[in-house]
Parts: C-alpha cells; sequence; structure tokens
C-alpha cells in the first residue's frame, strides 16, 4: 500500500474541486492506497485564493509522509501546485498526472523516498 496526496489548482476551495478530489480518493482508495488531501486538513471553500504559508507549511509536513504526489487535472500554471511540486521532487516523492498512475499496480517509491 501507498500513501498518495491528491492535489490540484483550487481542487478543495470550490465545490466542484471537492467533488473531482472525492472521486479520486474513492478510486485510489478502492486499489488499496490511503489517500491524504488538502480538503482533509480543513480548508476554506475560497476560490482563487492563494494557499497561505501556513497551509502550504501543513501540505509539506504531510506530503512528506507520502509516497506519491498525484495531480488533478487543470492544475498546471497553479503557482500553489509548482510550489508542492518542487517540495516533492526536493524530498525525491514521485509526482504524476492523475490520469496517467494506474493504481491497479504498486505505486513505485523513489529510491530515498519517505514510505
Amino acid at each position: 500500500m501507498s500513501r498518495v496526496f491528491v492535489s490540484g489548482a483550487n481542487c478543495c476551495r470550490t465545490e466542484a474541486g471537492r467533488s473531482a478530489v472525492l472521486a479520486a480518493r474513492a478510486k485510489i482508495e478502492a486499489h488499496g492506497h490511503e489517500v491524504v488531501t488538502p480538503m482533509g486538513m480543513g480548508r476554506p471553500l475560497a476560490p482563487q485564493a492563494a494557499c497561505t504559508d501556513g497551509e502550504i507549511r501543513c501540505d509539506a509536513r504531510a506530503l512528506s509522509t507520502c509516497d506519491l504526489l498525484c495531480l488533478m487535472p487543470g492544475w498546471r500554471g497553479d503557482p500553489d501546485v509548482m510550489r508542492l511540486m518542487a517540495l516533492a521532487q526536493t524530498m525525491n516523492i514521485l509526482v504524476h498526472e492523475l490520469q496517467t498512475v494506474q493504481f491497479d499496480a504498486p505505486v513505485s517509491v523513489n529510491p530515498g523516498a519517505s514510505s
């Protein structure tokens, strides 16, 4: 089993984003993986609001316990997602787009990544 952090542009800040995250979470958990999302960290609905430094630190702590950062469609160009991606790469955590991951297969972890 792998621990997967799911994120994307405003993925937890709008009702549509939250619905998409819940659908992704169900898909990933159905294959036996544990899912972590910013939504599970009490984010308020605030469309188009940038993450606060405190939220980014909270994300970084949660991400450090994961094997994979999985990006929701629409993430490209979002500054908060780009910061999270940079953190994941610094921590040797795999980064993939949701639509490219085959969750029925074990998620390969980069050497040195958190487990």
